[in-house]
């Protein structure tokens, strides 16, 4: 750049006019010298007095200290520069930087994203339908003080990276409302959440049909990470709740059943004689189990007692099986086998209550008289001691709504890629667990050293304690004193004070 030619070439110590003149052409210094001296003829006996005029400008652009009202380049010079170098306008300097007609210098052009005007398009009321696999999010719901993202708030970091909702200090305004909440690690395959966005038409216009609006679901698609995805989009009727409005909602939770290995190996060597394998799960006393959940029943003792948002611990079960699903099986008889439940509603951890209780019978350790007895208030008023299983094999399967309320639409394009991208998912789990059985069957043929400390081949290894011989926690009448105390308490205070 010329600039740049002009500092280094002034910053010279010594500069004398044939060096000058090398480095500078005699057009550009005539240029230059009839901006600073407006008026004036230039003769090659201007040179020492241009030369002194050009370091100042070289010091005052190292400096960066320009005036914010110079004129700009395309406006004419009338005022007659004076003898003090700090005179030199940001007009001199743009003389000095185009005057190089060889070489044209590129201008970059800075970019400014314009705020987008909502209020040009109508608004439209939906219902969203969507899929997740949350075992690396920290739940649905969104949580601020949680390490981990949820599904929810990648959610509306897409619908507002789309431009289909703006920002707003509160949810309200979108008429938002969620499903159902699942919990960190819980997977889903048809939650339903409602809100009002951005629609195609344009302020003051009819909506348009469905398949004439903007595809919402491969819009968003597109910006989702690929384990968050929506399958469909319906129209909702303006008092439409997607939790309030749902008839009801299925769950399945999955448990792998493996039989015990036969003394004979099948040449792979699945297991060890001297392991100790899972028992396999009795479906049948399982069954058995899970029809004594149907029904309307106080469910206090299958869940995580929450007397601050739940008012009653009554809830209906349309439908609960235990079946094998016999399309999933691997290596050394591994089977899956999924717990059904249909219900209107459900209680904090409800369904990974039972679950746990389910394989307790499966793997023999309770009988299937046991959920009859916890749904026993009169006879379990308070709920035994146990963990919950796990959330990972955890799924909510669906949410049903009348048709009055919802119907759905799916274009055929968003959903090919959808089960397209969840069949690359679905391969790269076969593949690591194709990898993992080998292992397994590998270090199954290895000759293993029986330990000489017997005590170490069964460390680790719980013996199971019957529920009705557990500890207790606190029954719900004693939780629920103990927080009316608690609120007492701190109404008092505030009357104090």
């Amino acid at each position: 750049m010329i600039t740049s030619l002009l500092k280094s070439t002034l910053k010279h110590p010594i500069l004398t006019e044939n060096q000058f003149l090398r480095k500078m052409t005699q057009d550009i210094c005539r240029k230059i010298y009839s901006i600073i001296n407006p008026g004036h003829s230039f003769a090659p006996a201007c040179l020492p007095e241009l030369s002194r005029r050009l370091r100042a400008l070289a010091d005052v652009i190292d400096s960066g200290s320009f005036s914010a009202a110079d004129p700009p380049p395309n406006q004419a010079t009338t005022t007659t520069t004076t003898t003090t170098t700090t005179s030199l306008t940001a007009a001199t300097v743009a003389a000095i930087t185009t005057t190089d007609q060889t070489k044209p210098q590129k201008i970059t052009k800075i970019k400014v994203r314009r705020e987008f005007d909502f209020s040009r398009f109508e608004n439209r009321y939906i219902a969203l339908e969507l899929l997740y696999l949350g075992h690396d999010y920290g739940g649905f719901a969104r949580q601020d003080d949680h390490p981990l993202e949820t599904i929810e708030s990648e959610l509306f970091a897409a619908l507002h990276k789309t431009r289909l909702i703006p920002q707003a200090e509160s949810w309200k305004e979108y008429k938002y409302s969620r499903g159902g909440r699942t919990d960190k690690g819980v997977s889903a395959l048809s939650q339903v959440i409602a809100l009002k966005v951005r629609s195609s038409a344009r302020a003051g216009e009819a909506l348009p049909l469905q398949d004439k609006e903007i595809n919402y679901p491969w819009m968003l698609n597109r910006v989702l990470p690929k384990d968050i995805r929506v399958t469909g989009w319906s129209d909702a009727p303006p008092d439409f709740s997607a939790r309030f409005s749902a008839k009801h909602r299925e769950y399945l939770y999955f448990f792998i059943d493996q039989p015990p290995p036969s003394s004979s190996s099948d040449g792979g060597g699945e297991a060890s004689s001297s392991s100790a394998p899972p028992q396999q799960l009795n479906i049948e006393a399982m069954q058995q189990a899970a029809s004594y959940f149907i029904g309307n029943h106080d469910f206090r003792n299958f869940c995580k007692i929450d007397i601050t948002n739940a008012k009653s611990w009554t809830r209906v079960i349309m439908d609960c099986d235990v079946f094998p699903v016999s399309h999933c099986t691997w290596g050394a008889g591994r089977q899956l086998v999924a717990f059904r439940v249909k219900g209107t509603a459900f209680l904090y951890h409800q369904v990974r209550c039972m679950a746990a209780i389910l394989f307790m019978v499966g793997k023999g350790y309770e009988d299937s008289s046991i959920v009859q007895q916890l749904l026993d208030i009169k006879q379990t008023p308070q709920k035994p001691m146990y963990a919950y299983a796990s959330e990972e094999p955890l799924l909510l399967h669906g949410c049903s709504y009348d048709v009055d309320h919802l119907q759905w639409y799916r274009p055929g394009s968003n959903h090919k890629i959808v089960r397209e991208k969840l069949e690359e998912m679905l391969q790269s789990h076969l593949i690591r667990a194709g990898i993992l059985d080998a292992i397994q069957k590998r270090l199954g043929g290895d000759e293993v050293v029986e330990d000489e400390d017997k005590k170490t081949s069964v460390r680790g290894v719980s013996v199971h304690v019957k529920l009705e011989a557990r500890q207790v926690e606190q029954s719900l009448e004693e939780r629920l004193a103990k927080h009316q105390k608690v609120l007492d308490e701190n109404g008092r205070v505030k009357l104090m004070n």
